[in-house]
């Protein structure tokens, strides 16, 4: 039995269910509306396929031939795995686990791709919480090569499963020690915003500015541009998951938490609506044409998400290596997060964390213990 399920036809479930259809899967893409399946349909026959051959993956231009698109979730009744990809809702998740679990074999395992929540609070409801794993693609799916596996209260044998489907589609997968909301990629990316927020706040700088010093720095996409890509109603979704587990230290300014709201609100989600922090254009943000830009400083932001990376090694979320992998492959940098930080060196991270601590009275700069801790070594 070769069949896949992907619930949830949005662009990272689309993708996602591209990236199976190319490996010789077939897929059920899962979906309560109909004009989403559509939409679905029409981006794995360009979009979909465009990715992968520009990546070099393409295996078969077809794409849509073994994709099997239903408003009916009984129809992963054959289905051996099946990801939930659908909003970030805590509420709709554990109500969509419940119904797949319904519909599916008692061997069927079943992945979550939640950028924000933990496998087990998801379960929470589940009549065996020991067939669900966390099964986390970095955005954009297609050209990131990673995968986060994490699962507390998942069978060995999920994990394993788990691992090597992330391998069928050319991915690596990363098995994480525990569970944490957030993970590791979207912790990192929440704190690249908030720093990157507030320099911008700081500094004056818009967010444009601030996105090509980041690339000048060696960054694929700046934090702005990402949050257009991810779509700005789940960045405002994952940002508030994280508040409420995290605290305050994940607040954004003021200015900005009100932009982002009314651009929710006015149905500008970024690329998917073609307008967000930019326009967008051929899945492409149309930049200023104004050729010289104010360079912002970047070291607040670097060092910030440094700080995160110390954070979430701490918390023994993960060991130093994979934390470091994760963020380089998660990205497209050429460096991860530990390579910078050894660069740079701990006692100037922390001095400069301490100072912006100091300076600005914000608990999101104040250095970790085991960053304190390097730094005196």
């Amino acid at each position: 039995m070769n069949k896949i399920g992907v619930v949830g036809a949005g662009v990272m479930g689309t993708d996602i269910a591209a990236l199976f259809s190319n490996a010789g899967y077939s897929v059920t893409l899962i979906d309560i509306s109909d004009k989403a399946l559509q939409k679905a349909m029409a981006r794995i026959k360009k979009e979909s396929v465009k990715l992968l051959l520009n990546d070099g993956q393409l295996r078969n231009p077809n794409l849509d031939r073994n994709v099997f698109c239903s408003t009916q979730i009984e129809d992963l009744k054959e289905c051996f795995f099946v990801i939930e990809t659908i909003k970030e809702s805590l509420e709709d998740k554990i109500r969509v686990m419940k119904e797949i679990e319904k519909n599916v074999p008692d061997s069927t395992v079943i992945g979550t791709n939640t950028s924000s929540y933990m496998p087990k609070e998801i379960a929470r409801e589940m009549s065996h919480p020991e067939r669900l794993v966390l099964f986390h693609f970095a955005n954009p799916p297609i050209p990131r090569r990673v995968i986060e596996i994490a699962g507390e209260r998942a069978d060995a044998s999920v994990i394993n499963t788990a691992s090597h489907m992330a391998q069928e589609i050319d991915k690596k997968p990363f098995i994480l020690k525990k569970e944490s909301r957030g993970h590791v990629m979207s912790r990192l990316r929440a704190a690249l915003l908030v720093a990157s927020s507030l320099e911008s706040h700081f500094s004056g700088a818009n967010p444009e500015e601030v996105d090509v010093s980041l690339k000048k720095f060696g960054f694929e996409r700046g934090a702005f541009e990402l949050c257009d890509m991810i779509g700005l109603d789940v960045v405002m979704a994952v940002h508030r998951n994280l508040k409420e587990f995290y605290g305050e230290r994940f607040n954004l300014p003021k200015d900005l938490e009100t932009k982002l709201e009314e651009m929710v609100k006015l149905g500008k989600l970024g690329r998917k609506t073609g307008a967000g922090f930019y326009r967008w254009k051929n899945d492409k943000p149309e930049l200023s044409t104004v050729e010289s830009k104010n360079d912002v400083n970047v070291m607040p932001i670097l060092t910030s998400v440094i700080n995160e990376a110390f954070r979430i090694l701490q918390d023994g979320i993960a060991d130093e290596e994979t934390i470091n992998a994760i963020s380089k492959l998660g990205s497209g940098t050429s460096m991860g997060v530990f390579d910078l930080a050894g660069m740079l060196g701990p006692s100037n991270i922390f001095e400069l964390l301490h100072k912006l601590y100091s300076d600005r009275s914000l608990e999101f700069y104040q250095p970790c213990e085991l960053l304190v801790e390097r730094s005196k070594r």
